[in-house]
């Protein structure tokens, strides 16, 4: 068993996670993909949309929950009971 798959989160403990998502700090505006996709497509979707690329502390990186609610790395982590923020590699 390879290291990514050991630190896979099984599914029962992400049932909660509709994708990742990008939240722009500046606005508040909340872009989510479904899964299988990574937090790099949503970036590069916001990049096509908007002409430009979002910097380093522009942007909070989390998941969508199937709620509609954000929830950022650590928190999403918390919840999938990781120890560490929860990223979409644990998943998918």
């Amino acid at each position: 068993m390879s290291n990514r798959q050991q630190r896979r989160i099984p599914k029962y403990q992400c049932d909660f996670i509709a994708g990742p998502a990008v939240k722009i700090i500046a606005s508040g505006l909340v872009l989510s993909m479904l899964r299988p996709n990574r937090h790099h497509d949503v970036l590069h979707a916001l990049a096509e949309m908007t002409g430009k690329a979002l910097q380093t502390g522009d942007h909070i990186q989390g998941f969508m929950g199937r709620d509609g609610q954000f929830l950022n790395r650590s928190d999403a982590g918390r919840i999938a009971g990781k120890r560490e923020a929860l990223y979409s590699e644990d998943l998918w």
